[in-house]
């Protein structure tokens, strides 16, 4: 199953992702009822760590809804993906924007 297409072009030069950025389904379950998506929620973190544009935040987003559909195949895979994508859509943006500051906090630290 192919989790991330933003994933398959980073350069391997990019900061490595901090594990303290990796906090799986932010503001959601990591499991819907019988189907475990914490590794949609996983790929999507890296993602956006490495993503540099909108247009490239939002490619995650849908791999991120895409990845919970594939997962569970269902109703409720369904819905449950729609709203992720709705709930990344706009309140993701703040948390993909907190990248920079979390980079500029640990370089003013080094």
């Amino acid at each position: 199953m192919n989790e991330n297409r933003v994933l398959e072009s980073v350069p391997q030069n990019m900061t490595p992702v901090p594990e303290e950025y990796l906090d799986g389904c932010t503001m959601f379950w990591d499991n819907l009822i019988d189907h475990d998506i914490s590794h949609c929620c996983l790929a999507h973190d890296e993602a956006y760590w490495y993503s540099e544009t909108l247009v490239e935040k939002y490619q995650a987003d849908l791999d991120l809804a895409m990845c919970v559909v594939e997962e569970g195949g269902d109703v409720l895979s369904i819905v449950a993906a729609m709203c992720i994508l709705l709930g990344v859509g706009t309140v993701g943006t703040f948390f993909w924007l907190r990248k920079d500051k979390w980079l500029k906090k640990n370089s003013d630290e080094d």
